[in-house]
């Protein structure tokens, strides 16, 4: 009877990996915007973060920062810019990439990296993948900057090729961690979805509602993937 309680627990656990698979494998891949689908830009909802007062940093935005800064010195990006007209603004927003790679591990961990890829039409010039960050789906804070952290806590039970996750945006103060912001991450059907809402200063009222697309343009990056193999279920 032992052996046959064990086999159960031994099936049990492999259906369970088997639908976390199932899950986090879809998602995994090299995301970018979809200005026509995103409901204003990226730069839009960090400047209302800033107009406010408050720190725009958070899961995305500290990787983007990055490689903003890195594309930016590179020549051939001022080249672009300049050969096809095109608002600086705009033309780094269409060029991010975010790498996605879930780690199956307890608790379920997401590794992602940043980097500047200018489109085929503009050029196909890519710059190096940053350095991996990591955080934890279990709500446990992580510290971006001086007295800011950031949460992100998974929805359950995952749902066959999507996940959904909030994240939180938190400060310090006296002491204590307190969230002054908090938007809803989907990944489905070769999409990540981010909802929440743009702060709003004293003259403005309440914050308006924005939505950011990123499609899944290419699947994981291989010498990422083969790199994160530990951290996965065998």
């Amino acid at each position: 009877e032992e052996e046959e309680e064990e086999e159960e627990e031994e099936e049990e656990e492999e259906v369970k990996k088997e639908a976390v698979q199932g899950s986090l494998n879809p998602c995994n891949g090299v995301y970018e915007v979809d200005e026509m689908l995103s409901s204003d830009s990226f730069f839009a909802v960090q400047r209302s973060f800033k107009r406010a007062g408050v720190s725009g940093s958070g899961l995305l935005e500290n990787g983007f920062s990055a490689a903003i800064e890195n594309a930016t010195a590179s020549e051939s990006v001022q080249r672009a810019i300049s050969q096809y007209k095109l608002g600086k603004e705009r033309l780094i927003a269409m060029s991010l990439q975010a790498h996605v790679f879930f780690s199956k591990t307890d608790p379920l961990t997401l590794n992602h990296h940043f980097r500047f890829h200018l489109p085929e039409w503009l050029g196909d010039f890519s710059m190096g993948w940053g350095e991996k960050s990591e955080i934890k789906l279990n709500g446990t804070p992580k510290k971006i900057k001086s007295g800011v952290y950031i949460s992100l806590c998974l929805h359950t039970p995952l749902q066959p090729g999507m996940l959904r996750a909030t994240e939180f945006r938190l400060r310090e103060d006296s002491g204590l961690l307190k969230c002054y912001h908090s938007r809803q991450l989907c990944f489905h059907d070769g999409m990540l979805i981010i909802r929440g809402t743009m702060p709003g200063t004293g003259s403005e009222g309440a914050g308006s509602d924005f939505e950011l697309v990123y499609r899944r343009v290419s699947p994981p990056d291989k010498k990422i993937s083969l790199a994160l193999r530990p951290a996965l279920f065998l």
